[in-house]
């Protein structure tokens, strides 16, 4: 088989492949709106963004030396164009593809890798049960900020009864008859006369 590159012709780009698993069109519901809110438009504008279908391979564990990051992208970029399916925006070009230009991408994958486009299908609809995974970084412990008897100053005001940092900065000791006066003239009050 011949590699993908850019300067293959949509019109060389394979029909939609159905799978066999129902669990597809879950998969890729779920990836469609992992990370979108409703104002980045995954609800006026839906569809896989190609961040999220990066994710998915990387999810999947299909991502390797031949389907990689820039491969992925590539397919993803020719699937777009193709003009099957029903069109994700009106006007301007989408950034994201409908699910029988997913499938379309999956064709392709399967097709670098030397596999066949169901056996892509079968790992896509294994990662179903599990979701995106989301990696976060757990901070260590710190005494300083986890032992509230350590605090000092504001931070005890804040720890003990809950109040924001205004309000105790607004709680200061008043200047004075004194103070008011020299703040009134713009110089600052002695605290010995």
């Amino acid at each position: 088989h011949k590699p993908l590159s850019r300067g293959d012709s949509i019109q060389n780009l394979p029909q939609p492949t159905p799978p066999d698993d129902n669990r597809v069109p879950e998969v890729f519901d779920m990836y469609c709106r992992f990370g979108e809110t409703a104002s980045q438009g995954a609800l006026t504008n839906p569809g896989m963004t190609s961040r999220n279908f990066l994710k998915l391979f990387k999810d999947s564990g299909l991502e390797d030396r031949k389907l990689n990051s820039t491969f992925l992208d590539i397919s993803f970029t020719k699937a777009r164009k193709a003009p099957v399916g029903r069109s994700l925006s009106v006007g301007a070009p989408s950034t994201r593809i409908n699910y029988d230009q997913f499938l379309i991408c999956l064709d392709l994958c399967a097709r670098e890798k030397g596999v066949p486009v169901h056996a892509i299908h079968t790992k896509i609809a294994n990662v179903e049960s599990e979701g995106p995974k989301v990696m976060a970084t757990v901070a260590k412990p710190n005494r300083f900020h986890d032992d509230k008897s350590l605090y000092t100053a504001v931070a005890k005001d804040h720890a003990n009864d809950g109040m924001d940092r205004r309000k105790s900065l607004d709680r200061r000791p008043s200047l004075g008859a004194v103070g008011k006066a020299a703040a009134a003239a713009g110089r600052r009050p002695s605290l010995g006369a």
